[in-house]
């Protein structure tokens, strides 16, 4: 008897393991590019396959697209405007190219969008400006553009593609100023974002002159309906190339009028890369709108370290004759107002200027500023290696502001930043006063063999493990944020940028009605219910035998 109830036993586990191994994906399988072309603009869905997608999903998506770990081949962007959730996915070919705003994923997003563990490896050139040549483009590893007042969310996104941006035509012959034009590793331009364990690991090249460039983000928080910009333990390694401002976190962050969220973030992430701009250039922050005294509206950078030239400079005049001015930091290149705060970080870089017939000279600082009492912000704790190429603290072009014009020995002085030799940054001596300055021990480094401390990316990853998954559209409590702006009258340019800004170019028809079943559910009530029935066949066949054993 003991044998029976041994093999009914390992009958019930074998149905159980059968049961753990079926696929957790949820929703209806996609195995081809036509079940692809097929979606249900509200329906949940995953892949079940590798595919090869020639053709944009053109409809406005707002359900799931769990890419299942496979990968999907691509000379287009995959989805024309996409507000709803993907995960788990791959994206492969050699380029998506054209004279249109661009991206590997999703060219726009008009209620935001939320985008987990993806990757892509497809380069993306932008050419020219839009057709009816009023507006600058966009390009983006993952995501292009953004509506107004939407807030997306971005966890563990890579890019391994070559993002260009190249506009050519000017808007205005006598000045020669470009339409702006916006490019980023994950989002070109987003309004509110989170960007969270995100990578850049390619060239990025916008050349125009009022182009915004970021390693994750080109331009961020662009509205002040929405005006959330966070970015978290992100890393960019590739070098950056823009003809006006350029990051090496993010481009452009900020516009006038917030007065909703305090304030715009950047924590523990890194720039390896090499920045170079023609106006404003930082290691992190081409440039953040701040203003004065307002409380509502400025920058914090904790516990981030920049590793990296930061270079720059344009010709001193326009077209017009206006005068041209750039400044480089290896922290931000311009900002203003009393209350930014750069804690516990780390520059390591030269400031070097770009010389050209009729250039200008940089200003080399810790931050470019207008009218802002810069004595009064708060940086502590952080320290630079720049070969002595930083001259300013804060520098104000105006005569009238001239008060702002601190040089770097005296933020030096005061101990807002500490210049330090190769060999205390080798030695150990800068991880140990990195550490002691964050709230928790974020910095490693392996004395004898790494010059200088970084983030340490397994406490990287356990903070990404301990993370909780996005919720699924419709599980979704959060109020959305009310604005009357409606996608068909996007017709003005965000406030804050100084030219004409690119317009979403989505032409896609509104969401319908979807009811899409589950069939990853119905898959796990067949295993639970094989599991169960497994139990009762072998409670009642040992019942059985008990029983035939006292007959």
């Amino acid at each position: 008897m003991r044998r029976i109830i041994s093999i009914l036993f390992c009958l019930t586990m074998i149905v159980s393991m059968l049961c753990v191994g079926t696929s957790a994906a949820e929703g209806t399988a996609i195995n081809s590019a036509s079940d692809f072309a097929k979606m249900e603009p509200d329906g949940k869905y995953y892949l079940n396959a590798d595919l090869t997608i020639t053709t944009t999903y053109e409809k406005a998506f707002n359900g799931v697209f769990d890419g299942n770990g496979h990968t999907i081949t691509t000379s287009v962007p995959l989805f024309a405007e996409f507000n709803g959730l993907v995960k788990n996915l791959t994206i492969d070919g050699a380029e998506i190219r054209g004279n249109e705003n661009l991206a590997a994923f999703a060219v726009f997003t008009f209620d935001g969008m939320k985008a987990e563990n993806v990757v892509n490896k497809v380069d993306i050139t932008v050419t020219g400006i839009s057709a009816d040549k009023t507006a600058g483009l966009v390009a983006g590893g993952i995501l292009a553009d953004s509506d107004l007042a939407s807030m997306s969310y971005f966890r563990n996104c890579s890019n391994y593609g070559n993002i260009s941006v190249l506009t050519e035509e000017v808007e205005n012959e006598s000045s020669g100023a470009h339409h702006a034009t916006f490019a980023g590793g994950i989002v070109g331009r987003a309004d509110g974002v989170e960007l969270k364990y995100c990578y850049n690991n390619a060239p990025i090249v916008a050349p125009g002159n009022r182009a915004h460039v970021g390693g994750i983000v080109g331009r961020a928080a662009y509205n002040a309906l929405m005006v959330t910009c966070d970015i978290i333990d992100c890393s960019n390694v590739a070098d950056i190339t823009s003809g006006y401002d350029a990051g090496g976190i993010a481009g452009n962050i900020g516009v006038s009028n917030n007065n909703i969220y305090v304030p715009y973030t950047i924590t523990y992430c890194v720039n390896t890369g090499e920045i170079t701009g023609g106006y404003r250039v930082g290691g992190f922050v081409g440039y953040c709108y701040a203003s004065g005294a307002n409380l509502t509206y400025y920058i914090e950078i904790t516990s981030s370290v920049s590793i990296g030239n930061v270079k720059g400079a344009r010709p001193a005049t326009d077209l017009s004759g206006g005068t041209q001015y750039t400044f480089l930091s290896l922290f931000i290149g311009y900002s203003n107002s009393i209350n930014n705060k750069i804690i516990g970080s780390l520059g390591v870089g030269e400031l070097i200027p770009l010389t050209g017939e009729g250039y200008n000279t940089p200003y080399r600082c810790i931050m470019g500023c207008s009218s802002a009492k810069t004595a009064e912000m708060k940086l502590s704790d952080n320290y630079m290696y720049d070969n002595n190429t930083t001259e300013w603290y804060s520098y104000a072009t105006a005569d009238s502001n001239s008060a702002q014009r601190i040089n770097i020995e005296t933020a030096i002085s005061e101990g807002k930043v500490t210049r330090c030799t190769l060999e205390e940054l080798s030695s150990g001596a800068i991880l140990a006063k990195l550490n002691a300055a964050a709230d928790t021990p974020v910095f490693k480094q392996t004395t004898g063999t790494d010059p200088y401390p970084t983030i340490d990316l397994a406490l990287r990853e356990q903070r990404l493990s301990a993370e909780e998954p996005f919720d699924d559209p419709e599980e979704t409590t959060t109020e959305p944020v009310v604005t009357t702006t409606k996608k068909d009258d996007q017709t003005t340019a965000p406030q804050g940028d100084e030219t004409t800004a690119p317009q979403g170019d989505e032409t896609t028809a509104p969401a319908g009605e979807d009811t899409t079943t589950a069939g990853g559910d119905e898959e796990k009530k067949s295993c639970k219910s094989a599991v169960l029935s497994g139990i009762a066949i072998v409670a009642i066949l040992g019942s059985a035998i008990v029983l035939g054993k006292k007959r």
